[in-house]
Order: C-alpha cells, then structure tokens, then sequence
C-alpha cells in the first residue's frame, strides 16, 4: 500500500470517527446519562425522611422525593432540565418523557415523574 493510499484510508476512518461522534452527540438518553454520570447521592432520612438528593460537587441537581401515590424527581432547571430541553429543541412535556425514560434506565427505578424546580 502506498503513501498516498494509506492517508486516504486514515482520512475515510476520521471521517467515519466524525459520523459516529456527531451520532452520539445528537442521541438525547446519551446525553442525560452523560449528565447523570458521576453524581452523588445524599439521604438524610432525619431531615428529608421521603427524599433522596442527588449533587454535582455542593449542588443539588436532582431530588427524588417518594410518596405513596406518585414519585417525583424535582430537576435543577439550570443545570439539568433546560440544557437538555434546550439542546434537542424540545417542549416540556417532550423533555418530561425523555428525562422519565432515561432516569429510569440509568438508575434501573420505575414510576418516576420528572417535574422542573427552578431552584
């Protein structure tokens, strides 16, 4: 194989790379796991006995409030919920869905509403 030949074999797999990147950028469940990834969780059953928080360093980007009826997962307008309603052009109820599918794959839990809390 020549020079030549080989460049043109490198500048097709780069060209694949960039396809596949720009894919997985464009892929909204990729994107919020990638927001999801790397929080801590926090429970404080004396204080908050229905709730789990979930931080990025000192802030609260998630709370999961349990209840008989219905469960909430309250999310950080800023820092979660607008950067993903946002980026993929989408209404609240679109952004609800699509935050509901992938909380509940990422942390493998059912029945959870995601409601905005601009707090």
């Amino acid at each position: 194989m020549t020079t030549l030949e080989k460049i043109n074999q490198k500048e097709k797999e780069l060209e694949e790379l960039k396809a596949q990147l720009e894919k997985e950028q464009n892929d909204p469940k990729k994107f919020i796991t990638e927001l999801l990834n790397g929080l801590t969780v926090k429970i404080d059953t004396e204080k908050y006995p229905n709730s789990t928080f979930f931080f990025r360093g000192d802030e609260v980007i998630l709370e999961l409030e349990k209840s008989d009826e219905i469960n909430y997962l309250w999310c950080r307008y800023y820092k979660f919920w607008n950067p993903i309603s946002e980026k993929f052009s989408l209404d609240d109820s679109q952004t609800q869905q699509l935050i509901k599918e992938a909380v509940e794959d990422h942390f493998k839990m059912s029945d959870v509403t995601p409601t905005n809390k601009k707090f």
